[in-house]
């Protein structure tokens, strides 16, 4: 549930910098949060289920 929310709310700062800092349209800003999130969502997933429990075994 906390990757969930740290997910959401990652997407929506990226969201805000996205469309502060391109001129593009709000659509591709919000495209590009999504994916941004998306990548953040699966890489925190894997350290937190991969190399997190392995580190705190040793």
């Amino acid at each position: 549930m906390k990757l969930l929310v740290a997910s959401g709310v990652y997407t929506v700062l990226m969201f805000a910098i996205f469309v502060l800092l391109d001129s593009g349209s709000v659509w591709e800003s919000l495209l590009q949060a999504v994916v941004a999130g998306a990548v953040f969502t699966l890489l925190t997933w894997l350290y937190l289920r991969y190399v997190s429990p392995a580190r705190s075994t040793g």
